[in-house]
């Protein structure tokens, strides 16, 4: 698998994301509501891509970084 991380940023971005909002969470409620938003749908846009990706004819591991 060339290019960007995809299992990566599928784990990484709902953590980023919680570490944002644990600093912001008491001064900017309005930004923890888009933070989690924002996190959530890079995992999500993640996940569907890999599921499109996943070829079921080929044997062996299909994404490994």
């Amino acid at each position: 698998m060339n290019g960007i991380p995809v299992l990566s940023v599928m784990t990484w971005a709902p953590f980023v994301s919680a570490l944002i909002i644990m600093f912001f969470a008491r001064h900017r409620p309005l930004l923890v509501r888009w933070t989690s938003v924002a996190g959530a749908t890079v995992s999500l846009v993640a996940s569907v891509w890999v599921y499109w990706a996943y070829d079921r004819g080929a044997a062996g591991f299909q994404f490994q970084e």
